[in-house]
């Protein structure tokens, strides 16, 4: 599921996800890594995106507080059917 419109403003991190898997999926969870400016991860977590329930070719939004760092970038995602 491609990931995309990502911005992270030192405290929010948001972005889109578009469902490409030809089924309807739900409970999303966008896996990210926060890391400081020496490029060492100092956290990591999920953003549930919404809607819960995507039907294919739909795209849903995520958004969420993180802990601070230098980078922080969506990793991968993971559903259910």
């Amino acid at each position: 599921m491609p990931i995309s419109s990502v911005k992270y403003d030192g405290n929010l991190l948001e972005g889109r996800i578009t469902n490409q898997t030809g089924n309807t999926v739900q409970n999303i969870k966008v896996n990210y890594e926060v890391r400081d400016r020496k490029g060492n991860l100092i956290d990591n977590g999920f953003i549930l995106a919404q809607p819960a329930t995507v039907p294919p070719g739909v795209s849903a939004s995520f958004s969420g507080v993180t802990a601070k760092g230098t980078k922080v970038q969506p990793t991968f995602v993971e559903w259910s059917k």
